[in-house]
């Protein structure tokens, strides 16, 4: 029993060596996934910026700057014109909702994509602690039963039960992120071709 149990948990460390080999280092993983994503986010905050601006020069042009008044401030010195803003007009206002009422869609894939990629950071961040944490107790176990069967001592069963347990929860707790970055990914993967970027 006690040479299966080291022969389950040395393969399992090599195989959690292996996995954090690969998710370990977020960097290249960062770059690899989200460089198309970054690239999809920034042309959609380009056209929706756009839009909006070809939507509101109507009405700062055609705002007319002064506004000629018959008025004297404070000291007694007569004021002939005041400088008018468009902002907070009725026009403006009317432009604006325009502008939503006709960019919904993209303005809800931009928010959508933005969540969606701070979700699969979030698990990947996780995924590579996950696996640091496999790594760390199949070292323990693996040290504690080759020391156990070099130095000939009896390792009770519910011991060597507790080491499948602990292994078992450390593996779920690496298959759990995994699921949900597959998810975020194949989302954005969606979001990127419904606006044909690679």
């Amino acid at each position: 029993m006690l040479a299966l149990a080291l022969s389950v948990h040395g393969g399992l460390l090599v195989a959690a060596v292996v996995a954090f080999y690969k998710y370990g280092d977020r960097t290249d993983l960062f770059d690899k996934s989200l460089a198309g994503t970054n690239a999809v986010l920034r042309a959609l905050r380009r056209d929706i910026a756009f839009r909006l601006a070809s939507r509101l020069q109507p009405v700062f042009d055609g705002a007319s700057a002064v506004v000629e008044i018959g008025l004297v401030d404070a000291s007694g010195n007569p004021i002939s014109e005041v400088s008018v803003n468009p902002v907070g007009s009725e026009d403006y206002n009317d432009a604006l909702f325009d502008f939503v009422e006709g960019n919904d869609l993209s303005l809800v894939h931009y928010r959508l994509l933005l969540s969606t990629r701070d979700r699969w950071c979030w698990w990947a961040k996780s995924l590579s602690w996950a696996i640091l944490t496999l790594m760390s107790l199949e070292a323990v176990f693996g040290g504690f039963l080759l020391w156990s069967k070099l130095v000939g001592r009896i390792v009770v069963g519910r011991i060597l039960v507790g080491t499948f347990c602990v292994t078992a929860i450390s593996l779920l707790c690496c298959v759990v992120p995994l699921i949900f970055l597959l998810s975020a990914h194949d989302r954005i993967s969606e979001l990127r071709k419904h606006y044909a970027l690679p």
